[in-house]
């Protein structure tokens, strides 16, 4: 079954932002840096398809890169928001 709500993190200096979106939106917040045995790009990729929607908070730029080659269909992937830091 999918869970609802992922807020991804690139940057630590983000988790401020990430805890508050998260008890307004009830969301799993996800931050990298705490599983050091994988690259970050790589645990998204694993993690991508569990939600039916994310909010990346993260550059634009960053969020493209994360992106690339995961979406295929509008009608069944995953819904995303990218936003800065400064939201």
């Amino acid at each position: 079954m999918a869970h609802e709500l992922g807020i991804w993190l690139v940057r630590t200096e983000a988790e401020a932002l990430g805890e508050r979106l998260q008890q307004r939106l009830d969301g799993d917040l996800l931050r990298p840096w705490l599983v050091s045995e994988m690259a970050p790009l790589e645990q998204f990729r694993r993690v991508f398809p569990v939600y039916r929607q994310w909010l990346l908070i993260m550059a634009a730029g960053i969020a493209v890169r994360y992106l690339d080659g995961l979406l295929h269909d509008k009608l069944h992937d995953p819904g995303v928001v990218a936003i800065d830091e400064a939201a």
